[in-house]
């Protein structure tokens, strides 16, 4: 479950901005972010993290894909009906609340958000901490 999540928040303030053309799910980041892997695909580095970090980066994970969840099938809808303006409306409208959500999560930026993520994907062991993590949160959450 876990891993499905991270690799649908591989560009995970981009996640919900579906299917640029052709029928994969593309993932256009907002102005300003940059892929999770960095230039030349190299993962970025991270250096340990705290508890407090990664609590950080739950809070804000369980935030982005909830709203991945509400976005999604409007964005798809419009991508169905060929309405582009629509589409890229909601994409915007979509991209600004999951950036707004990241910003508002404390303790973490979008940065950091970005290679948590692209290090949790190459990283057992710091993908079982988010997932122990997400375990805790998740029933509070509820």
């Amino acid at each position: 479950m876990l891993e499905t999540f991270l690799r649908r928040l591989a560009r995970p303030l981009a996640a919900v901005a579906l299917i640029a053309g052709g029928a994969g799910m593309a993932v256009p980041a907002p102005a300003g972010a940059q892929d999770a892997e960095g230039q030349g695909g190299q993962a970025i580095e991270v250096p340990e993290l705290s508890d407090a970090k990664l609590e950080s980066y739950v809070v804000a994970a369980i935030d982005v894909t909830r709203l991945i969840e509400q976005w999604q099938p409007r964005l798809q809808s419009a991508r169905e009906a060929g309405d582009t303006e629509a589409f890229t409306s909601l994409r915007d409208q979509a991209n600004d609340q999951l950036t707004t959500a990241v910003e508002d999560a404390e303790g973490i930026s979008i940065e950091e958000y970005q290679a948590i993520t692209a290090a949790a994907r190459q990283d057992r062991e710091l993908l079982d901490r988010i997932r122990s993590m997400m375990a805790e949160v998740a029933p509070q959450e509820g």
